[in-house]
């Protein structure tokens, strides 16, 4: 995925990534993490990440010598001991830089050091801010790894403008794996009356306004997310509704005055034990927006655990339908943008699940 920045340049935004055999790292030691294998790794997966933009079509060969020369990193997968991770990205020349691996701290001044040499970053932020940082006996916190805090900035997706703040915003700034779902899921929206819940920045209301839809209600829970997404209207010149309000109650209550609803929500579950709790909660919020769509009207749902496979997901949609008394077809699946490869051998990494039905028949 890539982003041209105000100032004209292009910005690659995609996974960097190699073969299989080169991901599945296996290394007992960190003495064997040398600089030159991160350095030749990361810089094969940045020259393979562009080989599939260009095959699927996103970039032709002319573009893809551009953005080679002025490639920025986003997602770098390391996969070593037992399948640990570490990831990378990038909206603009500074990296964020994810672990969940205790045994990763001691690679980090090898790691900087590839980063710099390979795209001369003005600074890399290190965000180990995730509660699963405590399960490996660490706590968690965020850093720069190199250079300076860049404080918020604006970056342009979907020729839409959003201002993202490394260090201090929600986990990278910007959810990029959905970029793509939010263009995908704008084609139904003009004309429509469209209700975005979980809006965070307002990705999905704000694609849904471009594209022409006639009213953009975007609901979230945070003041902060609700402002942010504000912003981000008034910056683009668009007109949206924000409320900062709990979506399970707002649905609740809420009239049937929609004809597209999108449902975003974070992930209900972190682990297999509350699994059938997350499902309820998905349970609840189709059902509620089921009742909201009369014939015609447009449900898009998403699902960002790996817990919750696409059957389950799918299933649990079906169950809402029939409580509701709704017949539903299916017209689009929506999945994370290859810039975050999913893994055959790695059911996880196919974290991302999304579905869009029509309502075509009430009973």
């Amino acid at each position: 995925m890539f982003f041209r920045t105000l100032s004209g340049r292009f910005l690659l935004l995609t996974t960097l990534f190699v073969m299989l055999a080169e991901i599945l790292i296996f290394v007992p030691s960190v003495a064997r993490f040398r600089e030159d294998y991160i350095l030749s790794r990361v810089e094969r997966a940045q020259i393979a990440s562009l080989a599939l933009l260009a095959t699927d079509g996103m970039i032709d060969e002319k573009l893809e010598k551009e953005l080679l020369a002025n490639a920025e990193v986003h997602n770098v997968v390391l996969r070593r001991d037992e399948v640990r991770q570490l990831v990378l990205s990038s909206p603009i020349p500074s990296p964020i830089e994810e672990t969940y691996d205790l045994r990763d701290a001691p690679a980090w001044q090898l790691i900087r050091d590839a980063l710099v040499t390979l795209f001369s970053p003005k600074s890399i932020v290190l965000r180990n801010d995730s509660p699963f940082r405590k399960a490996e006996g660490m706590e968690p916190g965020i850093e720069m790894l190199y250079g300076e805090n860049p404080g918020p900035f604006v970056v342009r997706a979907n020729d839409l403008d959003f201002e993202v703040d490394l260090f201090d915003g929600q986990k990278t700034g910007l959810y990029l794996d959905q970029l793509q779902s939010h263009a995908e899921v704008a084609k139904f929206a003009k004309g429509k009356r469209v209700l975005d819940c979980f809006t965070n920045q307002g990705g999905f209301a704000l694609a849904c306004a471009k594209a022409g839809a006639a009213h953009v209600t975007a609901v979230d829970v945070s003041a902060t997310a609700c402002e942010a997404a504000r912003k981000n209207a008034a910056m683009n010149g668009l007109d949206i509704e924000v409320l900062e309000h709990n979506v399970f109650d707002f649905l609740k209550h809420a009239k049937p005055d929609y004809d597209l609803i999108i449902l975003d929500p974070p992930s209900f579950t972190r682990n297999k034990k509350t699994l059938m709790d997350a499902m309820r909660g998905y349970k609840e919020i189709h059902l509620r927006s089921l009742k909201l769509l009369e014939k015609g009207g447009l449900l898009s749902t998403f699902c960002c655990s790996h817990h919750a496979s696409r059957e389950l997901f799918l299933d649990n949609l079906a169950d809402a339908s029939v409580d509701a008394k709704k017949s539903l077809r299916l017209i689009a699946e929506h999945s994370q943008r290859k810039d975050h490869p999913v893994l055959i051998t790695l059911p996880e990494t196919g974290y991302l699940k999304g579905i869009t039905v029509e309502v075509i028949a009430t009973r």
